[in-house]
């Protein structure tokens, strides 16, 4: 074509277009062709997408020819390669021919049988410098810096740095299509390292507490049971084990005598196992002495005997001691201390009934007491008459005599005793009047009452009961207690009753344990706590909770707050960011606090990011190489703008 200024314009063409290549892998390749204008700009594009950038792909002009240099070429780069020169293209293709890659010498199985420790993976591949990955458990290599890939010539490693049992499992390489695969295998026997101060035994008094801590290791993990003595440990209110990895407990509260034995941990796993033995003497105050009796009188005298205690405490007696109280009055005096279980009481008052008592003593203090069974009378062994035929010398100028009538005699016991209105802190004892009185009007009733495990007996009142009941208060929650009842004449009281016993206890318990709670709503420093009312209340409404937390790797629960709460949920705050925790509730009602609910799941402190939606099933690029799609995200769970999730989303 001519234009107005009698110049010919000459339109573009492929002197020598692009012509298909072979090549096989590694080996550098060039397209070449050439045009029929020099120096012009030219586009190139693989399977119609610009090049990727980087080193690998180097186009060139140079007068009419263009060049395009593919280096170290592999099976990804079999495409087709288009240049566009002004408004003509040309197309070559690229074959790439794939070596043969062969596993020489596979992965081999580590056995570990100690941590922590360096485990090395290698095997040998027949050509050095492949794309390869490394898998654990079939997944791709945790992002941590203890996994450490490396390759030296043909020879393709993973080293673990510092691998524990927590290493256990199947280790993986993938090369070319090919796969070798070996086992790091952890084999630990059982091992206890217990504290020294087990090697002797552990004292502690009736009431302490301890804690036996029994560090331990070993893999396959092994099991762990304790015993005490021949018996398997079950955990209660006092006694709890409790086990974590690495760690067993048990704790003992509020110790008591018979908490004493030898508490037996063992551990096993496949490997062995081992155990270890811990030595415990709970201390207390003596048992009551038994029998006590009185064996002798005389005038301003009495001799007691009695004998040790079944149960000395866990620590040697020292000495009894002996008091006497007046047979009418509450209020004990001492009467002496003995190192042997017998003992004479003097300077007594002969026209006066006593009463005696006995306490065992150790180095942990005195027993409860042991109590004679009715009063006694200190009475001389000199004769009780005068014969009338004998003379009498040295009879006082004036003799009074005291006769009591034949006819009084002491009542029967009272009977029919029953107890009602029992509470924690009162009940309320009713009988009735003895179906013998003695021949003189019954003037009243001595109430008695005795604690649980005690053979003493103590006066409710100072002067008979009038009535055929009687409330008694000031009881303590849970304690057994015993009463009886002695009916009085003008000729003095009778045997007492059958005692009747109960225990001091409201007639409602408190209530089960709720389920184990719920967390959400967590942030960097707070979570919400949910919970359900316990499906048995115990009888009482439930008027309130306690909510503990803990960490989760360690033991010892505390307070999530000082109030006991009235809703079913709370905001725990100034929780340590990044930290686990768990979770616990218990509710209460007018008997108390019921049984701790199960702990809560494991949750971690952390404000969670929110995850995207994509909207569209597939994604496009741009001219420009950007990712285009669509998608949803929850304004309230990014930590980040939505303009960053898209940079982040942009960058994949």
């Amino acid at each position: 074509m001519i234009n107005d200024h009698n110049f010919i314009a000459v339109d573009m063409m492929f002197v020598t277009p692009l012509a298909d290549l072979d090549c096989k892998e590694d080996e550098t390749v060039e397209f070449t062709c050439e045009v029929n204008k020099p120096n012009c700009s030219a586009v190139w594009k693989k399977d119609g997408r610009p090049l990727p950038v980087g080193d690998k792909f180097e186009p060139k002009v140079k007068d009419t020819v263009h060049t395009l240099t593919i280096r170290n070429a592999t099976i990804e780069d079999e495409a087709d390669y288009t240049i566009s020169v002004e408004d003509v293209t040309s197309t070559g293709g690229l074959f790439v021919e794939e070596e043969s890659v062969e596993i020489i010498k596979h992965l081999e199985d580590v056995i570990l049988s100690s941590v922590p420790k360096d485990v090395t993976f290698t095997c040998e591949v027949s050509k050095p410098n492949l794309s390869h990955r490394w898998l654990v458990n079939g997944k791709p290599l945790p992002d941590d810096k203890r996994y450490k890939p490396s390759v030296s010539g043909n020879n393709y490693t993973l080293l673990i740095a510092a691998a524990t049992e927590k290493d256990d499992g199947e280790v993986s390489v993938l090369v070319k299509g090919h796969k070798s695969t070996a086992d790091l295998i952890v084999e630990i026997p059982p091992v206890i390292k217990l504290d020294k101060k087990y090697d002797s035994q552990v004292v502690i008094k009736a009431g302490q507490m301890t804690i036996f801590e029994v560090p331990f290791s070993g893999w396959p993990e092994p099991t762990i049971s304790w015993r005490v003595g021949n018996t398997p440990l079950v955990s209660d209110k006092r006694i709890r084990e409790e086990t974590i990895p690495g760690l067993s407990c048990v704790h003992v509260k509020s110790a008591k005598r018979s908490d004493t034995g030898i508490y037996s941990v063992e551990i096993v796993n496949d490997l062995g196992t081992i155990s270890a033995d811990i030595d415990l003497l709970v201390v207390d105050k003596p048992e009551p002495p038994k029998n006590l009796e009185i064996v002798d009188t005389d005038a301003e005298m009495v001799t007691l005997t009695w004998e040790a205690p079944d149960d000395d405490g866990g620590r040697p007696i020292v000495k009894y001691v002996i008091e006497k109280r007046d047979a009418t009055r509450r209020t004990w005096q001492p009467a002496g201390e003995s190192s042997s279980p017998t003992y004479t009481v003097t300077e007594l008052n002969e026209r006066q009934a006593y009463v005696f008592q006995v306490k065992a003593v150790n180095e942990v203090g005195q027993s409860e007491p042991v109590e004679t069974s009715r009063p006694v009378q200190p009475q001389s062994k000199c004769s009780e008459y005068i014969d009338c035929l004998s003379p009498l010398p040295h009879i006082p100028t004036a003799v009074t005599i005291h006769f009591v009538p034949l006819s009084a005699a002491v009542p029967d016991a009272p009977q029919l005793l029953t107890v009602s209105d029992i509470t924690s802190e009162q009940a309320t004892v009713s009988w009735q009047p003895p179906t013998n009185n003695g021949g003189a009007e019954i003037t009243g009733y001595m109430v008695e009452r005795a604690s649980s495990g005690t053979d003493r007996w103590i006066r409710q009142t100072k002067a008979p009961v009038e009535s055929t009941a009687y409330t008694a208060d000031n009881l303590m929650e849970s304690m057994q207690y015993a009463f009886r009842i002695l009916a009085v004449n003008k000729a003095g009281e009778s045997v007492p009753c059958e005692p009747i016993d109960f225990v001091a206890k409201n007639p409602y318990d408190v209530p089960g344990a709720p389920d184990a709670p719920q967390v959400s709503d967590v942030t960097d420093n707070s979570m919400k706590v949910t919970w359900q009312p316990p499906t048995d209340d115990g009888g009482s409404p439930v008027i309130s909770y306690y909510l503990e937390h803990k960490i989760s790797t360690e033991l010892r629960w505390s307070p999530a707050t000082s109030d006991q709460l009235t809703s079913t949920e709370y905001t725990v705050k100034k929780l340590k960011t990044g930290t686990e925790y768990q979770f616990r509730v218990a509710a209460v009602n007018k008997a108390g606090a019921g049984k701790w609910s199960a702990p809560s799941s494991d949750v971690i402190c952390q404000a969670p990011i929110g995850q995207l939606s994509l909207l569209d099933e597939y994604a496009a690029c741009n001219a420009d190489g950007e990712l285009l799609c669509n998608f949803s995200y929850s304004m309230s769970i990014l930590k980040s703008a939505p303009q960053q999730v898209c940079k982040k989303l942009h960058k994949l």
